[in-house]
């Protein structure tokens, strides 16, 4: 990670953290702007893993049809942080 990559809290690195810890978690599109609340335990019940990490995820927008944008993800604690950094993203 680069010098300004984000501080990441162990729990928010699986899905099991963050379900433990009761967060919201937002997914949002860079084209379309496309915003929703990711449903955890439906996405841990699709991946079969509670070890299944969010940090440097992007997909393609399944948030509008026919977008071609991706899709980023941000817990809520207080605030929206984001769950990425500068140094690239892994794609499903």
């Amino acid at each position: 990670m680069g010098k300004n990559a984000p501080l990441i809290p162990a729990w928010t690195k699986t899905l099991d953290g963050l379900i433990e810890q009761g967060v919201k978690v937002t997914v949002s599109c860079t084209q379309c702007s496309g915003k929703d609340f990711v449903n955890l335990e439906l996405l841990r019940a699709r991946v079969g893993s509670g070890s299944y990490s969010l940090w440097n995820r992007r997909c393609r927008c399944r948030l509008t049809e026919g977008c071609e944008g991706w899709n980023r993800f941000r817990y809520i604690n207080g605030m929206a942080w984001a769950m990425w950094d500068d140094e690239g993203a892994k794609h499903w």
